[in-house]
């Protein structure tokens, strides 16, 4: 199967989704990417709130800011229950690589 060239409204679509992803990333709050990996990894902004103990409105409104400044939805919301979009499912090891990265930095300083 041959490469085709993507038409040009396919690159300039891909270019603003790319370039509002890292327009955000350069200003999200890391708990933002908190709590969106604990609503992925309990399937619900209840329980995800639960853990990380705030309210499930400060939840939502922490993944709310994210589906607007991303312009996508990370979740599909089924009654009281929520799904990954494959949007969501997507950022999952870039979000977790920098929580890990971050974790590693804040263990390397206490260390000194």
């Amino acid at each position: 199967m041959e490469d085709r060239p993507e038409s040009a409204i396919t690159q300039i679509y891909y270019f603003h989704n790319i370039h509002s992803f890292l327009e955000y990333t350069n200003h999200m709050d890391i708990q933002n990417i908190r709590a969106f990996l604990a609503v992925s990894e309990t399937g619900s902004f209840s329980r995800a709130a639960e853990a990380l103990h705030l309210t499930q409105p400060a939840i939502s409104k922490r993944i709310q800011s994210m589906e607007q400044h991303l312009d996508i939805s990370l979740f599909d919301r089924i009654g009281k229950s929520v799904q990954l979009t494959e949007a969501g499912q997507a950022l999952i090891p870039g979000y977790q690589r920098i929580l890990d990265e971050l974790e590693e930095s804040e263990h390397i300083i206490s260390n000194l």
